[in-house]
């Protein structure tokens, strides 16, 4: 499990009244009605390199007890081309994090540390992740 630290005293759950969030990962879940599934389903199909990213970050989400924020969180590159979107079409994976723990990680809003520690997981199965916008990232081979 990550060790958050100074991470923990940042998270703050605006509908717990500002208070950081402390909770494990149950209450936490409950706390944001997101029910452990269909937010972090691995949508198919994608390239190998693509679903093992997906079981990575979904991996280190759960062992840390970060919450998506109730959105779906991954998309696969046809999908993200239907909607319209400009950047990622062409990667292995697109995560979405807006509204989740995952944007302030990713955007190094309090250091580099769980940035650092997911970019070394997704490393040790050959791909990395790039921000596309505040909100999304893709994900592209090594």
């Amino acid at each position: 499990m990550l060790n958050r630290g100074k991470f923990d005293s940042f998270l703050i759950d605006h509908r717990a009244g500002d208070k950081p969030v402390t909770s494990n990962n149950n209450e936490r879940l409950r706390m944001y009605n997101i029910d452990n599934g269909t937010t972090l389903d691995i949508p198919t199909p994608l390239s190998r390199k693509g679903r093992k990213a997906a079981a990575v970050i979904k991996k280190f989400m759960k062992s840390n007890g970060f919450s998506t924020g109730g959105s779906k969180m991954f998309y696969t590159p046809a999908e993200w081309r239907d909607r319209g979107e400009s950047y990622g079409t062409t990667s292995e994976l697109v995560f979405v994090y807006d509204g989740g723990d995952l944007h302030s990680i990713v955007n190094h809003e309090f250091g580099y540390q769980a940035a650092e520690q997911l970019r070394q997981l997704l490393e040790n199965v050959g791909v990395y992740y790039e921000c596309c916008t505040g909100w999304y990232s893709a994900i592209y081979e090594c």
